[in-house]
């Protein structure tokens, strides 16, 4: 069957860079998946410049809030757009953005709208964590959106959240209403979607799974030859990340006379560096590292096990890449899309959500018997193959090419 000519535009918060986080590493793989095709064109709408640019779309634009129904009309226009996808999370930049595709889709009635959700579905109640910015206001961290976040917090947790509820049903629902079709992470999140949207499971929500970061994987034989390093690659956000778990698990393992031959790096930064060095003090921790925001695959390359305390993840792209570099990783079950990206012992170790002991034991086995954790190293490269970009460009063509 010959495939009609798409023209796709990618909308995104910033200017699409890698530097930008893990959003962007996705549009930029998928893009240059599509790239490949020669029926694909992309493009490129975003609402502000952070870091120099990917390469790989053939038109950008620079909208303004002010002036974005005419300016994306036009430029939808003047490029035959077929397609577009909504990559955008941020709340204020929606509020503008969703009227504007709603009245374009009205203009242009074969331009089809897609949202591609990258988050975990209802996080917004898991980020309920006062506790936290009142310590960055103790650490002296006295920004005026601490004091809103925190109050906002509070009031949420004086009314149990009805308000916040209410608000959030209306956002979903919009996202829901204005879009063709909602991409999830798992398809663990359709009916938490729909719950979020008060709407019924239907066929509008799919799911597709995020591709692989790295263009190779760890050759198997090097394996055998990591070294006795535990990783943490990880924004520091104790709200979402929680990190003060991991650094109250790794007392555990420090604790270990067998186990004193490790060491645990965290790679990356973040508000809440100045909290978990002090508590790294506190727990008098000797062989924790602070490496700042680098490029990770180097330590990947190294590290034996991969440490997840996240109180939430969309995906866990960390996971997937430790797992392609032969990283054993550990995460709590705190997310649907764990269980896709995990089989527990096989390739990883899922543990129950805020079971510190057991995380702390089943660390520490992992790390007593090397053999059990190369085996598991070594199906994780393999598992994580059903996430490579060829494969994850696939269900898209499929789903790009569906009849609306």
């Amino acid at each position: 069957m010959k495939m009609e000519k798409l023209n796709i535009l990618f909308i995104t918060s910033s200017d699409v860079s890698p530097l930008n986080g893990g959003i962007d590493r996705v549009v930029i793989l998928l893009a240059e998946e599509l790239n490949k095709l020669p029926q694909y064109q992309v493009f490129s709408a975003y609402f502000e410049i952070k870091h120099t640019s990917a390469n790989i779309f053939k038109k950008k634009i620079k909208v303004d809030e002010k002036n974005m129904l005419s300016e994306l009309s036009d430029f939808i226009r003047e490029n035959e757009i077929n397609i577009i996808l909504n990559n955008v999370l941020e709340r204020k930049k929606l509020k503008f953005l969703l009227p504007a595709l709603e009245k374009i889709s009205k203009q242009e009635h074969t331009c089809k709208i897609l949202y591609h959700y990258h988050n975990l579905p209802g996080f917004e109640k898991a980020s309920i964590y006062p506790k936290m910015y009142w310590m960055r206001l103790k650490n002296g961290q006295y920004k005026l959106h601490y004091f809103y976040k925190l109050m906002l917090q509070l009031m949420a947790r004086l009314t149990r959240n009805k308000l916040l509820i209410r608000y959030w049903v209306k956002k979903y629902r919009a996202l829901y209403q204005f879009s063709d079709k909602i991409v999830l992470l798992s398809r663990a999140y359709i009916p938490v979607f729909a719950n979020c949207a008060q709407v019924s499971v239907n066929d509008k929500l799919v799911a597709i799974n995020n591709p692989l970061s790295f263009s190779e994987s760890i050759k198997i034989d090097s394996i055998y030859s990591k070294q006795k390093e535990a990783l943490i690659v990880s924004r520091l956000d104790e709200e979402q990340k929680r990190l003060s778990l991991a650094l109250k698990i790794w007392k555990k393992i420090e604790s270990n006379a067998l186990l004193s031959e490790w060491k645990l790096t965290i790679v990356g930064d973040g508000e809440d560096k100045l909290y978990y060095q002090n508590l790294v003090k506190k727990l008098k921790l000797q062989r924790v590292f602070f490496e700042g925001a680098q490029n990770p695959e180097i330590y990947y390359k190294r590290s034996s096990i991969f440490i997840m305390t996240s109180a939430y993840e969309g995906w866990g792209l960390t996971l997937t890449e430790a797992q392609q570099m032969g990283v054993v990783p550990v995460a709590f079950d705190t997310f649907g899309a764990v269980h896709d990206i995990i089989e527990d012992k096989y390739n990883g170790l899922i543990i129950p959500n805020n079971d510190i002991e057991r995380y702390a034991d089943k660390l520490a086995w992992l790390m007593q018997h090397d053999e059990e954790r190369q085996t598991m190293a070594c199906n994780a490269v393999e598992s994580s193959k059903k996430f490579h970009p060829s494969e994850i460009g696939k269900q898209w063509v499929k789903l790009l090419f569906a009849p609306s």
